[in-house]
């Protein structure tokens, strides 16, 4: 069980909340690594 495990305990909405929570960090690590790898690509 993980962070939304803990918190689906207390409100069935919160694993929801958490998986967006983490998709959201996901995508943005990705985002940054692209916008990295494009700027030292142009250079």
């Amino acid at each position: 069980m993980g962070f939304g495990g803990v918190l689906s305990y207390l409100h069935p909405v919160s694993v929801f909340l958490a998986m967006g929570i983490i998709a959201l960090m996901t995508n943005m690590t990705v985002m940054w690594r692209t916008a990295i790898s494009w700027k030292m690509f142009r250079e």
